[in-house]
């Protein structure tokens, strides 16, 4: 896309960068605050968009869907659930799961020409 003499490329992050979130580890978030699966999904998406654009930090947003819930999360439960946003030591069930691939679209605009 060219704009003003400038030049961009655009890589869409929901499912070019990132695989979409698996069922599994929305049933390990559901099952991680005790509630099934279909009662969890609503509140944990509806403040997520927030969330990812850092509107919310971790312990806001938790707090937001265990409200939702008609739950309380104590301080260890939503700092455990912040946790799972992190990769690494199988404890990662968060949405954010990078594609083994996408590093080599990152270079794909430079190989047609575009400057870097």
């Amino acid at each position: 896309m060219t704009a003003a003499g400038s030049t961009w490329v655009v890589f869409d992050y929901g499912g070019v960068i990132c695989t979409p979130q698996p069922d599994e580890d929305v049933a390990a978030l559901a099952a991680a605050v005790g509630v099934p699966v279909p009662d969890f999904q609503g509140p944990y998406w509806a403040y997520r968009l927030s969330y990812d654009r850092a509107e919310l930090d971790g312990t806001t947003y938790w707090h937001k869907v265990a409200a939702a819930l008609g739950l309380s999360f104590a301080a260890a439960q939503v700092a455990e659930l912040v946790l799972r946003a992190l990769p690494g030591e199988g404890r990662h069930t968060d949405f954010v799961q990078g594609r083994p691939d996408w590093a080599s679209l990152a270079g794909e605009p430079r190989r047609l020409g575009q400057p870097a």
